[in-house]
């Protein structure tokens, strides 16, 4: 696989060329998308560190499955790198606070928007990045 050569191709024929190789699946490919070509508009598919911080600053009573958190994340689009990136920020962080283990989620919406849409905010797309408060 050319590695150079990958780098102009489209998100889905990176990952296509990418998954050929043994041992690489589709979050793998994903996360190389993400993370060694800055691609824009990827979520990796069954990150469950994603889906645990989702349901943290959702304050959701169960973890969303894969296709479920891969719908969710299509209100990201085209930024769902950000979001992925922010998810997983939180999750981190609160993993060494020791908040993701076996406590109940609480949303961490600002106060004013806690009753607000994200479809109905100016923003659109990027809205939901706007809502999400960091410790």
């Amino acid at each position: 696989i050319d590695l150079d050569a990958i780098h102009f191709l489209p998100d889905d024929e990176v990952k296509a060329e990418l998954i050929k190789l043994k041992g690489i699946g589709v979050w793998t490919a994903d996360v190389y998308l993400l993370m060694a070509l800055l691609r824009p508009d990827v979520m990796p598919r069954g990150d469950i560190a994603l889906h645990a911080a989702y349901q943290k600053l959702t304050g959701a009573d169960k973890r969303p499955g894969s296709d479920e958190f891969i719908e969710i994340a299509e209100q990201w689009r085209p930024f769902r790198s950000v979001a992925a990136r922010l998810l997983w920020h939180f999750y981190v962080s609160n993993l060494y606070q020791g908040e993701l283990k076996n406590q109940r989620p609480t949303p961490y919406l600002l106060p004013q928007f806690s009753n607000v849409h994200a479809d109905t905010l100016p923003t659109g797309r990027v809205s939901a990045f706007c809502l999400l408060i960091y410790p």
